[in-house]
């Protein structure tokens, strides 16, 4: 399933937990576990700070407080259960932890190298169907900590906090810094997330000069549309991709009103539109999610577009990481970009 599918239902939950505030979470040393909870199947008591194994720098147990409520991690945890494997997984491939279940994942990921890893997913567990996680499938897998998506799991949060401790991360939100420390403070793995994010910040060096001298100084629109649609959705300065030109150098086109906001960052304009999207330049992802680049300027409305009658209209051929977020993701849509400069 393409993550273009889960739009329509990603944007309507994501407008109920925005009511609820953000994930906000705190992470404190504790000393008290949550209580003994009561099932269909028996007591389960979470293990207490007494109970879990000493850790040598005194930071556990620690206590994560998030609008879902109150988690104590008692022990660094070393069997993860990832909700969302692209958002929350690919993170945690990261950190150098591979996840013991995942999310099924949404989009495809390369092969070998290029994958940076991400090829694992997909062999991984499953803990769900489409986007509805399995409980038994999560208990099966013994987990010490479950990280969900509050959005998209927040309902089944009281159940899974009884099979292990359980921790929202907003996989919707762009920002991957915070969220990657966020994990690696959880996990114990602080120093691999800024050796990620100092990787990060390498390879965006080494890419921004020759994809400035391509791009010299124009404004660079980010396009799509989706698979089995016709609309135009142009992504603005605060999404992921938008993030990542900002870091890159390059000059995010501003689209005009009109149109209509499907996420934050993400509006959504009538393919009528077209002629008028004046960006200088334009970036295209293509990817099973996407009508591909090629179909569309076939057509006598695309060939219209500025950017294509002024041969500024780029193609890239791993669209769904250049629109995600996450470190790994990124340095996939990094090697397309740089292969696109030189």
């Amino acid at each position: 399933m393409a993550r273009f599918l889960l739009l329509p239902i990603v944007v309507s939950l994501s407008l109920l937990a925005a009511s609820c505030g953000d994930d906000g979470s705190e992470t404190t040393v504790g000393t008290s576990a949550p209580p003994s909870v009561e099932t269909t199947s028996g007591t389960i008591t979470p293990t207490t700070p007494e109970e879990a194994p000493p850790a040598t720098d005194g930071r556990y147990p620690l206590t994560v407080e998030h609008t879902l409520g109150t988690t104590v991690i008692p022990s660094a945890p070393e069997r993860i259960v990832a909700g969302f494997a692209e958002y929350i997984g690919e993170k945690l491939i990261a950190l150098g932890i591979e996840p013991v279940g995942v999310g099924q994942p949404s989009v495809a990921f390369p092969t070998g190298p290029e994958a940076y890893g991400l090829d694992r997913l997909p062999e991984l567990p499953l803990v769900t169907s489409g986007i509805e996680l399995d409980l038994e499938a999560v208990a099966g897998l013994d987990p010490d900590l479950i990280v969900i998506d509050p959005t998209l799991h927040g309902p089944f949060y009281d159940l899974l906090a009884q099979i292990a401790p359980t921790v929202p991360i907003d996989a919707f939100v762009d920002d991957w810094e915070p969220q990657l420390r966020q994990l690696a403070e959880w996990t114990d793995r602080t120093e691999v997330a800024e050796s990620v994010i100092d990787d990060y910040d390498e390879r965006v060096a080494a890419v921004a000069g020759p994809l400035q001298e391509l791009i010299d100084g124009r404004s660079v629109a980010m396009l799509s549309v989706f698979a089995g649609m016709s609309d135009v959705v142009v992504r603005g300065p605060d999404t992921s991709p938008g993030r990542l030109l900002t870091d890159l150098g390059i000059e995010i086109w501003q689209p005009p009103a009109g149109g209509v906001e499907i996420a934050p960052g993400l509006s959504s304009y009538s393919e009528e539109i077209v002629p008028d999207l004046d960006a200088d330049c334009a970036l295209y992802p293509t990817g099973p999610g996407f009508v591909p680049a090629e179909e569309l300027l076939a057509s006598s409305l695309w060939a219209q577009l500025p950017s294509v009658v002024d041969e500024c209209f780029f193609v890239l051929p791993d669209g769904d990481h250049f629109v995600a977020g996450g470190p790994l993701q990124k340095f996939i849509a990094l090697d397309d970009l740089a292969d696109l400069a030189n």
